[in-house]
């Protein structure tokens, strides 16, 4: 059990972190109509309203693909792409991966449970 929910322990934590740290753009896309400071606002803005609303849902939480799909079908920015392309949700997937091999090596160890 140790093994559990120290993996989801580790998940929501990161969970947090991404969803109320929304990520800075590393450059102005030239096709963006507004100022440089304007689309950073309104990025953040759709970040927390959009993408971390679903993210962090106490009901029907999303998974960082679903997320992600909601928040590109809005099209606040086209800076969706930097996450998609950067890879922002590797690590919740090495999370589970590592979880998964912890409780691989303790399967059939337990006897009498």
């Amino acid at each position: 059990m140790h093994i559990i929910h120290s993996t989801q322990s580790e998940i929501h934590h990161l969970h947090l972190v991404i969803a109320y740290n929304p990520l800075k753009m590393d450059k102005h896309d030239v096709l963006c109509k507004r100022p440089a400071l304007g689309c950073q606002a309104s990025w953040e803005a759709a970040w927390c309203d959009g993408f971390a609303r679903h993210y962090l849902h106490p009901d029907h939480p999303c998974t960082p693909l679903e997320a992600l799909a909601k928040f590109e079908s809005a099209k606040h920015c086209r800076q969706w792409k930097f996450i998609r392309d950067h890879g922002v949700f590797d690590r919740e997937y090495g999370i589970l991966e590592e979880g998964l091999k912890l409780l691989k090596k303790f399967e059939g160890t337990v006897v009498g449970v």
